[in-house]
């Protein structure tokens, strides 16, 4: 398409010099005024080339429209050769400076229009933003509220006053919603904290692979009340690297849930390790439903989630169940702020895996610091 566009636009420039070349050569030579009007036509094939072609196409221009102009008033006159070939030497280096000078201009107003373009898109994407964070909120923060009021009421009304299994899985219930509620908080000001990458937290050299196995230890009930195989392949030669416990652990367990959560049941979850020359991966894989490759970017966006929001659900583990949209996000930037990569594979109605990576420092390096 764009090949056809400069096709044209060339075509349109044959038809400029052309045009003003054959008036030229139908008109009279002697005519100096004449002559000094075709010497400023030329200026006409040389803009358009400014705004339609690159510099080359400029440069081009100029010289094909020099050589016919000086074509058709050549030779020069006698008792003026001197001055004639500078004249016209000044007249073919301003075609060239005049053209780029316009192409320049033209470049830097496509580029400020480029740039108001993209803020005014970002600042219609902030604006869905802040609505799909208002709409998923209302539901994150108002229906925990709405079922432990239930609940406190039903406490107060003294139902279960001698149910006591039936009291014991109430209050479970309710503590459950309550650590949900408490967990999205979180998330929110973890959100915050990790904007602020002047206040990283302090960062140890830390195994990967013990990491994961705590994770491992927390999550794995979860995926057992969902008849859901989660294994582990850990690469046992895996060296120390500086990270956070805390902000390592979340990462992970924010990539293992998500891993249960669209999972369907009797699936597979699989956490691997991998040893690079300067850099330690992990990956996340599960059997789920995937995630279609133009979402891939969008997945790590805050508040997006690939399901639209008016199907939104809650739940801790619940198949297809939502949250405020800000695991992904999270996950992102702890790792880029740990000069990591963080990127998902996936196959629509099979499976997807997350891989992040971690920098190691190398032996020469540690030696270096000490």
């Amino acid at each position: 398409m764009k090949s056809k566009k400069v096709t044209t636009d060339f075509f349109i420039l044959i038809i400029f010099i052309a045009a003003i070349t054959l008036w030229h050569y139908l008109s009279s030579g002697d005519n100096v005024f004449l002559q000094g009007v075709f010497r400023k036509l030329y200026y006409i094939p040389i803009i358009y080339a400014a705004f339609k072609l690159g510099p080359l196409g400029v440069a081009a221009t100029a010289f094909i429209s020099s050589f016919f102009y000086m074509l058709r008033i050549w030779p020069p006159p006698q008792q003026l050769v001197t001055s004639w070939i500078l004249d016209n030497a000044l007249e073919i280096i301003l075609y060239i400076i005049v053209g780029l000078t316009v192409h320049i201009l033209v470049q830097l107003e496509n580029r400020g229009q480029a740039a108001l373009v993209k803020a005014h898109q970002d600042l219609l994407k902030k604006e869905q933003m802040k609505s799909k964070f208002i709409s998923i909120a209302s539901h994150e923060f108002r229906t925990p509220l709405t079922v432990l009021n239930g609940y406190i009421s039903l406490f107060e009304l003294g139902l279960f006053k001698d149910k006591e299994g039936e009291f014991k899985q109430k209050c479970g219930k309710a503590k459950e919603i309550i650590n949900r509620y408490l967990q999205t908080i979180d998330n929110v000001l973890d959100m915050v904290k990790t904007e602020q990458k002047d206040k990283l937290e302090k960062r140890d050299e830390l195994n990967l692979n013990e990491l994961i196995k705590e994770v491992y230890g927390d999550l794995e009930i979860f995926a057992q009340k969902r008849k859901q195989t989660l294994v582990m392949e850990l690469d046992q030669n895996l060296p120390l690297a500086k990270m956070n416990k805390r902000e390592m652990n979340q990462v992970i367990t924010n990539l293992v849930m998500n891993a249960i959560k669209f999972t369907p049941d009797e699936g597979k979850i699989t956490i691997r390790t991998k040893t690079f020359p300067d850099k330690i991966q992990a990956e996340i894989a599960d059997t789920g439903i995937g995630i279609p490759e133009n979402e891939f970017e969008n997945i790590f966006e805050s508040f997006y989630e690939v399901k639209s929001d008016d199907q939104h659900s809650s739940g801790t583990f619940e198949f297809k169940s939502g949250s405020l949209g800000l695991g992904l996000t999270l996950v992102k930037k702890i790792i880029e702020n740990n000069n990591g990569k963080v990127w998902v594979e996936s196959v629509v109605g099979k499976s997807s895996t997350f891989y992040f990576t971690v920098p190691v420092e190398k032996p020469e390096e540690k030696h270096e610091s000490v």
